[in-house]
């Protein structure tokens, strides 16, 4: 989750978090997955992903105030 909000702007792509967290499509399929299941992000469209809490992203920069967000993009 901390990925999506790396990400700036959501809905952010599947590919986007992948990149911020160093890793492939494929290895973070799962962690997609039972991120669904539970409830906490959801998919916007194909490839796209979203909290389903409004302002999650704010709540988890809160808790982790030294996460680092790419300066291209605003949150």
């Amino acid at each position: 989750m901390f990925g999506m909000v790396r990400c700036g702007d959501l809905p952010c792509t599947i590919a986007e978090v992948a990149n911020q967290m160093g890793t492939t499509l494929k290895s973070i399929g799962p962690l997609r997955s039972q991120l669904v299941h539970k409830g906490f992000i959801y998919a916007t469209s194909y490839g796209e992903i979203d909290f389903t809490v409004p302002q999650f992203d704010k709540y988890l920069l809160r808790i982790n105030p030294d996460l680092i967000i790419d300066k291209d993009k605003t949150i």
